[in-house]
């Protein structure tokens, strides 16, 4: 009777873990459905109950430990469910009462440096590993669903960013743009995939290096002058480490 008590506590958890991908458009209220919580990057809630003057009464109501590295990743809330990240691990948590639902992990070499989180399409979640791959996670259970390897981690690649749902489709950048590694440096810099989020294939491979600046610095979200000065301190940085001598 108890094991049934516990199975009819978590059942609702079993159906509600899923995302409308309308809800990508809509300003973040009673949930936080992507990295930046919408496509326009403010990272700001309109929520009103916790304000400048009650701030100060909050207090702990529960704390989760994870056992591994510092957590960098930005909490995705949906349907009541926390899910966040550090490389390798993903976890799934009650926000009300800090219940772990599910925890993914799995083994691999690469980059430990930090995981930025998890990206969500429905009832699927993708996050990108230190060997460079994209796992993507039944998001009900934490099972693993497919793994896609997007490059060669022994070239110094790996993903630590979040991908950004757009319609049906993943988009995904690859990390490791402090690297001396230069295909690494020019890939990190100006190279995009476009992931089918059902199919696990790339179904677009995009560089900006063939274009203007203009219209890579378009591309790539930033001034000209930005791409500019960019290139050419990593240009000066890669001159330093590969001859061993200022640029």
């Amino acid at each position: 009777m108890r094991k049934l008590a516990l199975f009819l506590a978590a059942a609702p958890w079993l159906h509600s873990q899923g995302l409308d991908p309308a809800a990508l458009l809509k300003p973040p209220t009673n949930t936080w459905p992507s990295y930046n919580g919408d496509y326009t990057g403010r990272r700001y809630s309109n929520l009103s109950q916790i304000n400048k003057d009650n701030i100060g009464t909050l207090t702990m109501a529960w704390a989760f430990q994870t056992r591994q590295q510092t957590i960098k990743s930005t909490p995705l809330l949906v349907n009541g469910i926390l899910y966040f990240t550090v490389p390798n691990h993903v976890w799934a948590v009650d926000a009300r009462t800090g219940r772990q639902v599910w925890h993914f992990q799995r083994q691999s070499g690469g980059n430990m440096i930090g995981q930025r989180g998890v990206a969500m399409y429905k009832d699927r979640l993708y996050f990108g590993t230190p060997d460079a791959h994209l796992i993507c996670l039944d998001a009900r259970s934490g099972k693993q669903v497919w793994d896609l390897e997007i490059a060669d981690y022994k070239f110094g690649y790996y993903i630590s960013v979040t991908p950004l749902v757009v319609k049906d489709r993943l988009i995904l950048g690859m990390s490791n743009d402090q690297s001396d590694i230069l295909p690494a440096l020019d890939d990190a810099l100006t190279r995009l995939e476009k992931i089918d989020p059902e199919q696990a294939k790339i179904v677009e491979l995009r560089y900006f290096a063939g274009l203007s600046i203009e219209e890579s610095a378009e591309a790539l979200g930033m001034s000209p002058a930005t791409l500019k000065r960019r290139w050419a301190l990593a240009r000066a940085w890669l001159h330093r480490d590969l001859s061993g001598g200022p640029p």
